[in-house]
């Protein structure tokens, strides 16, 4: 599936993008209006996309033997078992090459707490491996 992030009548405006993870089984495209008013990318990661036109310093990771595999259409949150794929583990890259951001709010994208100097690339927190 090709995507297109930021496409026409999305523009994003006043954003940081920083430690995300930009995955794509297709190909991924920037749209026409994706760099915005006063739009930064800063330590990202991207697979299947090239990256940001205004990016100053893409993680490269060796994605070799890497399956993100599907997500589940109907996502129940409080199961996080079909995501275990996605979860960084713990001393992995993805868990240590992110920077540190300034009031990262101390919760990740599920509502797991995380510390004021987490480091890691993504909204989900490392887990041990082969935890979900």
């Amino acid at each position: 599936m090709d995507i297109e992030v930021f496409p026409e009548g999305r523009t994003p405006t006043d954003s940081t993008f920083e430690n995300n993870v930009f995955l794509f089984a297709g190909n991924g495209s920037w749209g026409e209006h994706s760099s915005g008013r006063r739009v930064s990318f800063h330590n990202n990661f991207y697979s299947g996309i090239d990256a940001h036109p205004s990016e100053d310093a893409a993680v490269v990771l060796n994605q070799e033997g890497l399956d993100y595999g599907d997500a589940p259409k109907h996502i129940d949150w409080e199961d996080l078992t079909p995501f275990a794929h996605l979860f960084p583990a713990e001393g992995s890259a993805m868990a240590t090459q992110g920077k540190k951001v300034e009031s990262n709010g101390g919760r990740d994208f599920t509502g797991r707490s995380i510390s004021s100097d987490a480091n890691f690339l993504g909204a989900l927190a490392p887990v041990p491996r082969g935890a979900p």
